[in-house]
């Protein structure tokens, strides 16, 4: 996290070079290797916890260390109502910004939650989605593919992207690979002279699906 009045990188000039360092950031990334477990145990101290670690690494098992083995903690709270409950709802959270429409939006933290938690319940409501549940998500680099990965979040579900455009059979490995119990799909994508639609791409690509035979009737598909 970077405060407003301080500046941890500061390029000569507005360019990096070779030789540049900047005692700031060399002085964490030291503290951060000295000792991990303490760095990151201050640095979650600045986040909100729905249930507080009492640990912040867990080394009993030799080949798999586990950070706040103990700790709740939702990143969609973190990133949107933390923000919203100290006071700064209508600040710009995101700057929409295409440069194939030419369309530009400002969206406060209040707006991206708003939206974030409608779709949070579509999702728990119409299709059932829980914590732990899979949702793969097939959009555009737009605003709407961001509010979706924070809905997921912000119910616990785990979600996979597959960047939009991506050809049927690639799609196919990566629904077969996640298994989904929801599909998350834009109708469309804009590239360079061209429009391409996603609903035949996705209805192709369950066709090929080899783990479920008959996934174009039972994952069920969100257009967005």
């Amino acid at each position: 996290m970077v405060e407003k009045d301080k500046k941890y990188i500061h390029y000569p000039n507005g360019r990096s070079t070779p030789n540049f360092k900047n005692e700031k950031a060399e002085a964490i990334y030291k503290e951060s290797l000295a000792d991990p477990a303490a760095f990151w145990s201050k640095r979650a101290e600045e986040l909100h916890w729905h249930k507080k670690f009492t640990q912040a690494l867990d080394t009993s098992d030799k080949y798999l260390h586990r950070w706040f083995p103990d700790g709740e903690i939702n990143i969609c709270y973190n990133a949107l109502d933390r923000h919203v409950n100290a006071g700064k709802g209508d600040v710009v959270a995101f700057l929409e910004d295409s440069v194939y429409t030419g369309k530009q939006v400002k969206w406060t933290y209040k707006q991206i939650q708003e939206k974030t938690g409608l779709l949070a319940s579509v999702f728990k409501k119409q299709f059932k989605i829980e914590a732990g549940d899979r949702v793969l998500i097939y959009m555009p680099m737009t605003i709407e593919a961001a509010i979706t990965m924070l809905a997921c979040a912000r119910i616990g579900a785990i979600h996979s992207v597959v960047f939009g455009g991506f050809a049927p059979k690639e799609l196919a490995t990566r629904i077969d690979d996640c298994n989904p119990k929801l599909l998350v799909v834009s109708s469309c994508g804009i590239e360079p002279g061209k429009h391409l639609k996603y609903v035949p791409m996705v209805e192709e690509a369950l066709t090929y699906c080899l783990k479920d035979k008959d996934a174009k009737k039972l994952i069920p598909r969100l257009l967005h």
